[in-house]
């Protein structure tokens, strides 16, 4: 639990701050949905970056990300995470906002980095203050709201984006983007009460000098370690279908842009309408268990795309696979991390988390058009049946250690 999180003390505050960050951040996927159909678009028409130049705003975002993670996390543990949220979420506004009248290469390279820079400190703190918020039978309810939240801008998001580009110029999407995320920090401004919960350093100093910050967590703490190695896993092999899934399942059937648009739609709706449902079906069931079950059935799901030139029933079933999948491990490992996170350290914790999806969107693309080229695509997607099950046993031993360590788990105010 972060030790200057803003914990509201009635069960009343408690569930309208909650309400407000499931809130905040559908608001701001949507924002980020609304832009990333149209950012290559927008870079060849205006940034000035032509041809394949224009994939340097995707690696410039994501090197922000990768190299701010961490410290944001850090920040918003020892600073308080309302502060951080209320930061990131304007310094993202102002960064997105204003590549609409951005023209040069080198400026809008440097501003989506530095967009990339304050995104990486929203997510983990907005993760880390669910925690804080809800006790532990409730989190993974808690962060299944987030992840429907987060899909339902995944869906929303385009359709606004091109809604916006019918009738006005590309660059108008970073206006709407920007408006969206300084929305979302209005939101957080006036649902997270200026309420903190400071932690006693003599009764806790123990746990606290414990607390290892930064990167060094992830080496020192063996349970965070496996998750990482988990996630990486997972994220690297989802992105060959969601960054690589046209141009590859193309070699292997007629596949058109707008019918792979309609399945990653698919799938984020299938999210949106059942992860509530699947969360209070799955949430006695034990942790390792569900981790595992994700990491197979994600695998599956890829494995699945082996036969995409047998029929297009072969890539639905695929996707439904691959939102089941979501809906299991997604809100569970963040559920896991916020428990095992020692005081004053949840952000910190969830911020290495969220670098396992900074590496799959480094490594994922790239890997899973070398692999297809060279192997064959029915060869590709078999592989991720091995790193799925590799993702599953870490995730498994993750937290079947997190249950022999013994380690303390801090009261959280119950919310009715």
């Amino acid at each position: 639990m972060s030790s200057t999180s803003p914990i509201p003390r009635s069960p009343a505050s408690t569930r309208a701050a909650l309400r407000g960050l499931v809130l905040a951040f559908g608001v701001s996927s949507i924002g980020f949905g609304a832009i990333s159909p149209f950012l290559v678009i927008w870079g060849h028409r205006d940034a000035g970056l032509a041809g394949t130049a224009a994939g340097l705003l995707f690696v410039a975002q994501a090197a922000g990300e990768l190299s701010g993670g961490l410290a944001g996390g850090i920040l918003a543990d020892r600073l308080g995470a309302r502060s951080i949220l209320l930061v990131s979420t304007v310094g993202m506004a102002l960064a997105y906002g204003s590549l609409a009248v951005v023209g040069a290469p080198g400026l809008a390279i440097a501003v989506i980095y530095l967009a990339g820079l304050f995104e990486a400190a929203y997510h983990p703190t907005a993760l880390a203050l669910v925690g804080d918020l809800t006790p532990v039978a409730e989190r993974s309810h808690a962060y299944g709201l987030m992840r429907m939240a987060s899909n339902l801008g995944t869906i929303l998001g385009p359709l606004a984006g091109a809604a916006v580009v019918a009738g006005a110029p590309v660059a108008d999407v970073f206006y709407v983007c920007g408006g969206l995320l300084a929305a979302s920090g209005v939101t957080v401004f006036v649902t997270l009460p200026r309420r903190d919960l400071r932690v006693s350093l003599g009764e806790e100093a123990e746990e606290i000098r414990a607390a290892v910050p930064g990167i060094k967590a992830i080496a020192r703490d063996r349970r965070l370690l496996l998750l990482v190695i988990g996630g990486a896993l997972m994220t690297i092999t989802l992105a060959w279908w969601e960054s690589d899934g046209l141009v590859i399942v193309q070699t292997q059937r007629a596949f058109s842009a707008g019918g792979f648009s309609l399945m990653l739609a698919l799938g984020a709706a299938i999210t949106v309408i059942f992860q509530i449902p699947v969360t209070r079906i799955t949430r006695t069931r034990p942790v390792a268990a569900l981790l595992a079950a994700g990491a197979v059935l994600q695998a599956l799901g890829l494995a699945m795309l082996a036969l995409a030139g047998s029929g297009l029933t072969a890539v639905i079933v695929a996707v439904v696979l691959l939102a089941v999948a979501e809906m299991i491990y997604s809100p569970n490992v963040s559920a896991l991390v916020s428990e095992i996170a020692p005081r004053g350290r949840g952000a910190t914790y969830q911020a290495a988390i969220s670098t396992t999806f900074d590496i799959g969107n480094a490594a994922g693309p790239a890997s899973g058009l070398a692999l297809s080229a060279s192997l064959g695509a029915r060869l590709m997607w078999l592989i991720a049946l091995p790193l799925g099950l590799g993702a599953g046993v870490a995730g498994a031993r993750a937290a079947r250690e997190r249950v022999t360590a013994g380690s303390a788990v801090a009261s959280a105010p119950d919310i009715g």
